[in-house]
C-alpha cells in the first residue's frame, strides 16, 4: 500500500510538472512509526503522543545527519472501507487545498509513507479501515555548497499550519484528514538539536 500511496503521490506530482519524490527509508520509518502510535494510542493528530512534532521526528533521524537545513511537511489522514484506500486518500488530499500545496510543492525531494491497516478505534465503527502518514522532506548544504536552503514556495506554500483549520470529510465509508503539518526550517541541525527533545 505503501509503494501504491507513492506511486499516485508521484502520478499527481508529473501532472502538474513537478519532480518525482525519491522514496527514503528514515523517513518512511518515521511515517509508519506515526501512523501506527495514533491507532495504538486512540488519537488522531500530527504529534506524537510524547508531544514530538514531525519536524522534531525527523530532525533527530539519520535523515538529518551531515546536512545543514531542513524542508519538511506532512499529511495525516484515515479512512474506512473503500475510502481507506491509496487511491481515495491520494484523491482526498489532491481535493483539500492545504493537503494538495503540500503534495505538490516542488522542493520536496523525499517521501516515507507510512500506513497502519487500523484507525483509531473510537474514530471508526468496525469497517476495514486504514491509518495514513506522509512526510515529505528536502535537506540541503546551502552553508557547505553556496545554494539556497530548501524552502516551501511561499506560491505554493499556504497560510502557517496554525492558519489551517481541520478538514474532515465525512462520508459512510468515513474518510477524515487533519490541518496539515507544515514545518519550515532552515536553521541549522546540528548535534544539539538533533539530541533536544
Amino acid at each position: 500500500m505503501s509503494a501504491a500511496t507513492l506511486c499516485l503521490i508521484d502520478r499527481e506530482r508529473r501532472v502538474h510538472r513537478r519532480g518525482l519524490l525519491r522514496s527514503n527509508r528514515s523517513l518512511q520509518r518515521i511515517a509508519a512509526s506515526q501512523a501506527k502510535e495514533m491507532v495504538i494510542g486512540d488519537y488522531f493528530g500530527d504529534n506524537s503522543r510524547s508531544g514530538w512534532t514531525p519536524i522534531q521526528r525527523i530532525e533527530v533521524s539519520a535523515y538529518a545527519s551531515r546536512t545543514h537545513s531542513l524542508a519538511a511537511a506532512q499529511n495525516i489522514g484515515w479512512g474506512t472501507g473503500i475510502l481507506a484506500t491509496p487511491a481515495a486518500m491520494v484523491r482526498g488530499w489532491m481535493l483539500s487545498p492545504p493537503h494538495r500545496r503540500i503534495m505538490l510543492t516542488s522542493d520536496y525531494r523525499d517521501i516515507g509513507v507510512g500506513i497502519a491497516p487500523a484507525a483509531p478505534p473510537r474514530l471508526t465503527e468496525g469497517l476495514s479501515r486504514a491509518t495514513y502518514t506522509v512526510e515529505f522532506a528536502a535537506r540541503g548544504s546551502h552553508e557547505r555548497r553556496g545554494t539556497r536552503p530548501p524552502r516551501a514556495p511561499s506560491s505554493e506554500a499556504g497560510p502557517r499550519a496554525e492558519e489551517i483549520p481541520s478538514t474532515r470529510i465525512a462520508f459512510n465509508p468515513r474518510l477524515s484528514f487533519s490541518r496539515p503539518s507544515l514545518e519550515l526550517t532552515s536553521r541549522p541541525v546540528n548535534s544539539r538539536t538533533r539530541s533536544r527533545r
